[in-house]
């Protein structure tokens, strides 16, 4: 007789619900989508689940935001260490192509420690497509 393992969500204990277990994250999608509600009202979002990066990084988008443009400057901080700068390039990607997100520019790069200082690098302005 063997029993099955009831994948839980590591906020709040709850049974993970199927949403969360096909896109394999660890934490139900009310304690995610709490977290981004959280981002939106301008607070910071601390209960963003780990694995659940795009939900971090929509968060932040938000939390970035200053009159409907969303600077590189302003993400990054608020991205570094908690997401892979690999896969960021890729987050950007994703936002643009479900129009969460349109280029509305250049700004200077203010990234000292990637080394990407002076560089040009886009801004956007935020939608609500995500």
């Amino acid at each position: 007789m063997s029993t099955a393992v009831i994948a839980r969500c590591t906020l709040c204990r709850r049974e993970l619900d199927t949403c969360a277990i096909l896109n394999a994250c660890n934490t139900c999608t009310d304690c995610a989508r709490a977290a981004l509600h959280k981002a939106r009202r301008g607070t910071r979002a601390t209960v963003v689940p780990r694995d659940d990066v795009w939900a971090l990084f929509v968060a932040a988008l938000h939390q970035a935001a200053r009159g409907g443009v969303v600077r590189q400057n302003d993400v990054r901080p608020l991205i570094r260490g908690r997401i892979n700068p690999k896969t960021i390039g890729r987050l950007y990607s994703r936002a643009k192509r479900e129009g969460l997100l349109v280029e509305a520019g250049f700004d200077e790069s203010r990234d000292h420690e990637g080394k990407n200082a002076g560089r040009l690098e886009p801004k956007y302005e935020l939608r609500d497509a995500a």
